[in-house]
């Protein structure tokens, strides 16, 4: 399904003002470079994908400032939103507001344990936080540059934005980090 708004409605958003051809592809090629992963242990399934499909953005009308830009989300992230009874928690203007793919996935993701009943409390092991923040191998390797440039800003950001509150407790066996 085809999701289209005018960057004209993207700069009626607080934060997103200064948006413009330029600055949408980065944008764009940063969501589209998000990985997902969901390990579906009943069925004894790994599924890893996309969030976003494709995305365009038609700049026939650029001189009058009002482009169009449309993408499609990943099969994946569509069958995730639709087997989910609690997705209207990631709504547009949250959504738009997320300024990094850090934020983005694990807003996606916590969202998604909301249909869990009254979750205050998960545990992360440090690989399995760093697949959710879709960090590639080889970045971000040590734990503090991983907790200084990924985790507290993506957390600080869902804070600022949304409705959930996160905090990351780092657990030690030792002295490395063994979960969160």
């Amino acid at each position: 399904m085809e999701h289209r708004v005018r960057l004209s409605e993207v700069r009626g958003v607080e934060g997103l003002r200064n948006h413009d051809r330029a600055s949408l592809a980065p944008l764009f090629a940063e969501l589209q470079a998000a990985v997902l992963i969901h390990d579906d242990t009943e069925k004894k399934r790994l599924t890893i994908g996309g969030l976003l499909d494709i995305a365009e953005v038609d700049y026939r009308d650029e001189l009058s400032g009002d482009l169009v830009i449309s993408w499609y989300f990943s099969r994946m992230f569509t069958r995730a939103a639709a087997a989910s009874n609690h997705w209207a928690i990631l709504d547009r203007q949250t959504v738009f507001h997320l300024g990094s793919k850090y934020s983005l996935l694990l807003f996606q993701h916590i969202a998604s344990l909301a249909k869990l009943d009254q979750v205050a409390i998960k545990t992360f092991t440090v690989a399995e936080l760093r697949s959710v923040l879709g960090v590639e191998p080889g970045k971000l390797e040590r734990f503090s540059h991983f907790n200084s440039r990924a985790i507290q800003p993506a957390i600080a950001e869902i804070n600022q934005l949304s409705r959930l509150t996160l905090t990351a407790t780092p657990r030690k066996v030792g002295r490395t980090v063994a979960s969160i």
